[in-house]
């Protein structure tokens, strides 16, 4: 299928396309196939990505370079070793700690302060947002006491039921 190249030029040329394609599909449909995934002791983003770089590397230097196969193989290993390592520590492993941090359960709203942004009517429901490193929340909030809260009061979670927390008016 193409001319002038050597077999093993081939065999880098298709493990390279092969891998590419695998690795965009587990980019584009890995949450899908994570139980597929899961018993990988490293992700399987990294090894499609090692496998890509490596036979991509390969086959530019068996194109374009001189050198015996062996050196070559052994250079691709090395750059698809760097590259891979630094995806891992700098994109990856940071992506994954950030999607970890922003997740938390209602309870640990109780104890937090945060401000009235719709009126809570006597015996009714209203809205109170909290401000936290990753942006402002908001849920729905009724009065402990069922006593009406302005708006802009700030209020302390005492409890939650669901998706609503009971508020009060924090005593300084």
């Amino acid at each position: 299928m193409f001319e002038g190249l050597e077999p093993l030029s081939t065999f880098y040329l298709y493990a390279f396309g092969i891998s590419a394609l695998l690795t965009i599909l587990y980019v584009l449909f890995g949450d899908a196939l994570e139980a597929v995934f899961e018993s990988l002791p490293i992700s399987p983003t990294l090894i499609f990505s090692f496998i890509t770089v490596f036979t991509g590397t390969g086959f530019i230097l068996e194109f374009q370079t001189s050198l015996s196969s062996l050196v070559i193989a052994f250079i691709s290993l090395l750059v698809a070793f760097i590259l891979v390592t630094v995806l891992h520590i700098f994109i990856l492993k940071p992506v994954s700690q950030a999607e970890q941090n922003t997740a938390y359960r209602m309870e640990d709203l109780i104890g937090q302060v945060g401000e009235v942004t719709v009126s809570i009517p006597v015996d009714g429901r209203g809205q109170v947002t909290f401000r936290s490193a990753f942006g402002v929340v908001a849920h729905v909030a009724k009065s402990i006491h069922n006593t009406e809260i302005k708006a802009k009061t700030n209020v302390q979670v005492v409890r939650v039921e669901g998706q609503t927390v009971w508020v009060d008016i924090p005593q300084d």
